[in-house]
């Protein structure tokens, strides 16, 4: 089982933020928080129609 914790998090947030800065893709902060996987799927219900596949 994968272990979801702080560490593993900022690992993954960080390994994202490479990625994106070599694609020279940048992301405008939101305001939006949420507590719980549910309310992301709420606002993002399809991310396929948000995120364009390269």
């Amino acid at each position: 089982m994968l272990e979801v914790n702080p560490r593993t998090i900022g690992e993954a947030v960080t390994d994202v933020r490479q990625l994106l800065h070599e694609q020279s893709i940048t992301i405008e902060p939101t305001t939006l928080r949420f507590t719980q996987a549910e309310q992301v799927t709420e606002v993002v219900p399809d991310l396929r129609t948000v995120i364009p596949v390269r």
